[in-house]
């Protein structure tokens, strides 16, 4: 929408400066959504370097190195950030000396679209190819469009203010009330579920969802674990605490041994700030900060985007992460779901925290563009092996093993204690109590854990029917999903 703006107003100040009358934006919009205009079509001009960026194209696959893909909404919104980023893929990245003088801070001032605006040599003249010089720099900011004939949606609206700190509680209550009111609404069951950034929040989420959107502030040093329901979340809570609180807790003294790891990497959006309410003392938790979220990666706090914080993304195969997911619905007493209409609404993408390719790609994407930022982990690679699995995550986090400590077998001893089997069979783990009130026993959270189970609950045109939809969302991607044990050994 900035670009046809954009454009349009660049093709009239040329037309103007040769004294033409330039054609109303009305009929330029009309070609440029059929994509006849200079270099267009628009959308293949992007898809094709997106394309490439993500390894489609056999160049890019062979050589990652030769294409860097960047947003203008990026640059404007963080410029030093991309800089860095920029500067590091053309081989000339800043040194820690540079940095702590300012020399990043200095460059971003003279390339501001602010500072390039005033210079004289921008607000007059021609270029060698006649054009007036004043043609290529027109705005500042971003969403130039809503300045034409186009305004925002109420979601988008509210996330161009979202980095706006609201500390009182009421003030609170009164944003998120106006916004609900304004969101798409379905139900799942018994559950209705609210359309926020492309995420169907659950009623029990959406509150918690939107007040860390408007308050929650990431540090650079916090850990986020992000997955969709049911994907190995419960398992992956065991092994980011294990790995980074190894020495304040050794195995054989773990929390782990009498508490649901839940409990010990809650989620953001229906547990820190649950019903829209404002935790009080996340400043003061241990660092590094652990916190974990079902959101998509497009719908996260924008503090936590636009942050260094790590996040971790762990997937599962969307046929079990299904058949799990409809098992831990039966288990709330209120809520008897019907296997065939959970399907239906599980291939719409209407479901908790779905559409679940979309809660998959936006985090895939993210790990091949920012691989230091996101960690994107399978579970079916943490059932092959945990260990090699371990290694991967534990340099990610920043908490590599020593030798010493892998000499002494700690690794082997924190994957036996975050093994599936034994985390499952741990008393705390197998009562049949409800985690909190009208919530899911503790029990609910260990089933089978099997690779390829969903064989034993659907029928061959359910199986054949959902790997259709999950091959045509991730058609071109690069990712592959494992769906048995024999894939697992046919590397």
């Amino acid at each position: 929408m900035d670009n046809i703006v954009s454009y349009w107003n660049f093709v009239s100040s040329i037309y103007k400066s040769f004294f033409m009358q330039p054609n109303p934006i009305d009929e330029l919009f009309d070609k440029y959504c059929e994509g006849v205009h200079n270099y267009g079509p628009f959308w293949d001009h992007n898809l094709g370097y997106w394309k490439a960026k993500l390894g489609v194209w056999k160049a890019s696959l062979e050589k990652p190195q030769n294409l860097l893909f960047m947003t203008y909404e990026d640059l404007k919104e963080n410029i030093n950030i991309q800089k860095k980023r920029l500067a590091t893929f053309l081989g000339f990245p800043f040194s820690k000396q540079e940095e702590d003088e300012g020399v990043i801070e200095e460059v971003s001032r003279l390339c501001s679209l602010r500072n390039l605006k005033s210079l004289d040599v921008k607000k007059k003249g021609l270029n060698k190819l006649n054009l007036p010089v004043s043609a290529y720099l027109r705005k500042e900011m971003e969403e130039i469009f809503k300045n034409s004939k186009t305004s925002s949606s109420s979601s988008s609206s509210f996330s161009s203010s979202s980095s706006v700190l609201v500390k009182d509680q009421e003030e609170m209550n009164k944003k998120i009330d106006e916004l609900i009111a304004t969101l798409p609404v379905e139900s799942e069951g018994s559950v209705p579920l609210y359309q926020f950034k492309g995420c169907w929040y659950p009623s029990f989420a959406i509150r918690g969802n939107i007040a860390a959107d408007l308050h929650f502030q990431a540090q650079d040093s916090d850990i986020l674990l992000a997955s969709a329901p049911k994907s190995g979340t419960t398992w992956m809570k065991a092994l980011v605490f294990s790995i980074v609180n190894r020495h304040r807790h050794p195995p054989n003294e773990s929390p782990l041994l009498t508490t649901l790891s839940h409990n010990l990497i809650k989620y953001i959006e229906f547990r820190h700030y649950l019903n829209g309410n404002i935790p009080e003392n996340l400043d003061q938790f241990p660092k590094p900060r652990l916190f974990a979220t079902h959101s998509h990666y497009a719908s996260l706090p924008h503090s936590i985007r636009h942050s260094s914080c790590r996040i971790v993304y762990v997937c599962r195969n969307p046929l079990d992460t299904f058949v799990s997911f409809f098992h831990f619905l039966r288990l709330y007493p209120k809520n008897q779901p019907d296997m065939d209409a959970t399907y239906v609404k599980y291939c719409r993408g209407i479901i908790q925290f779905g559409p679940f390719w979309d809660n998959i790609m936006g985090y895939w994407q993210a790990s091949l563009e920012k691989p230091e930022k996101v960690l994107f982990m399978k579970y079916e690679d943490l059932k092959e092996d945990i260990v090699f699995e371990m290694k991967r995550l534990e340099k990610f986090l920043g908490f590599p093993f020593s030798v010493e400590e892998e000499n002494e077998g700690l690794v082997e001893e924190i994957s036996s204690l975050c093994s599936f089997e034994n985390l499952k069979n741990l008393e705390v783990n197998r009562s049949e109590k409800p985690t909190r009130p009208g919530g899911p026993p503790f029990n609910s959270f260990y089933r089978k854990g099997e690779v390829g189970d969903f064989v034993n609950h659907l029928n061959p045109c359910m199986v054949e029917n959902l790997v259709t939809i999950t091959q045509e969302k991730f058609a071109g991607s690069g990712l592959v999903f494992k769906y048995s044990v024999d894939n697992l050994h046919s590397k």
